[in-house]
């Protein structure tokens, strides 16, 4: 990470490094069978639990050493993850409706006073599956207030605001198959959380779950799916747009395949594209086909497709 004159929780210009993009929501499978069938894919893994807890009341007591992957934290406290600190015996809620709460400058928004900013730091220990050797290794936080940073094995992976929305890191530079260690500072306070201002419970944490997922070094990375109806409301054309990302050293032709499944589960059609994937790129693909008289969703009658 770059020189800062600032500290990063206290930078408006920065709200991430190294963060992955946002993308749509998905589970992903080794294959199309597994995923029809809904079973629990075997590229997740699980981080949620028990993590050893430590928090300073002050940026200014903060414990510098525990980001390394050989630091003791056996006399740390553990903490349960998803969870917020303030519900489960550190510090109390605090609830604004007017104002802003202690620790942020009120009268030079985004200030914040590092000596009223907590600080909690997390660590976690795992182990990757076998089966994940050669594989891409990501970590994924469902949310974290109000801001963190990530290290594992003793390597800094990157920072993330945004509270209410998830961050995604690349670790498979920074992992081992065996005992990898993971490190996170929360901050309770960022220069962003004068924006979220309102009527609200000010709690803190790492509050949603934590999670590794692995994927080929040529991988869908993102989708976006709409349908325009005709004018009679009748028949429909579903429009798919895919992002496909190699990180590969050469370029590799693959086969991309759509199908489209109606509520019965029935194939309603399977489109499929051969195309070239350049040595590490992005390539962009769009399907488009017309869906004649589909089961149209409603609250009443929720008919989804696949």
């Amino acid at each position: 990470m770059k020189n800062q004159t600032k500290p990063i929780w206290q930078d408006p210009e920065i709200f991430q490094i190294n963060r992955r993009p946002m993308t749509a929501t998905a589970v992903r499978y080794p294959d199309g069978k597994s995923a029809l069938e809904g079973k629990e894919s075997n590229r997740y893994l699980s981080l949620n639990g028990k993590w050893k807890f430590h928090i300073s009341n002050s940026l200014l007591e903060d414990t510098e050493g525990f980001l390394e992957d050989d630091f003791g934290d056996s006399y740390w406290d553990e903490i349960e993850v998803p969870g917020l600190w303030q519900l489960q015996g550190y510090g109390k809620p605090h609830y604004r409706n007017i104002g802003l709460p202690p620790g942020v400058d009120e009268k030079n928004p985004p200030r914040i006073y590092p000596d009223q900013n907590t600080v909690g730091c997390y660590r976690t220990d795992f182990d990757l599956p076998d089966e994940w050797k050669d594989q891409r290794v990501f970590i994924h936080f469902g949310a974290v207030k109000s801001a963190c940073q990530v290290w594992v094995n003793g390597h800094e992976v990157g920072y993330s605001q945004d509270s209410m929305l998830p961050a995604e890191f690349e670790i498979t530079d920074y992992v081992l198959q065996k005992r990898n260690s993971l490190a996170v500072r929360v901050f309770r306070f960022c220069d962003g959380s004068f924006l979220e201002d309102q009527d609200m419970w000010y709690l803190n944490g790492i509050y949603r779950d934590v999670f590794l997922y692995c994927s080929p070094n040529v991988r869908l990375e993102d989708h976006f799916l709409r349908c325009v109806f005709d004018d009679q409301y009748k028949d429909a054309e579903l429009l798919v747009d895919v992002t496909i990302e190699s990180i590969a050293h050469e370029s590799q032709k693959i086969n991309v395949i759509f199908d489209l499944f109606d509520p019965e589960g029935k194939s309603v059609f399977e489109s499929q594209k051969d195309i070239t994937v350049g040595a590490r790129s992005q390539f962009n693909l769009a399907f488009s086909e017309i869906v004649t008289a589909p089961k149209t969703w409603s609250a009443e009658n929720p008919h989804l497709y696949q």
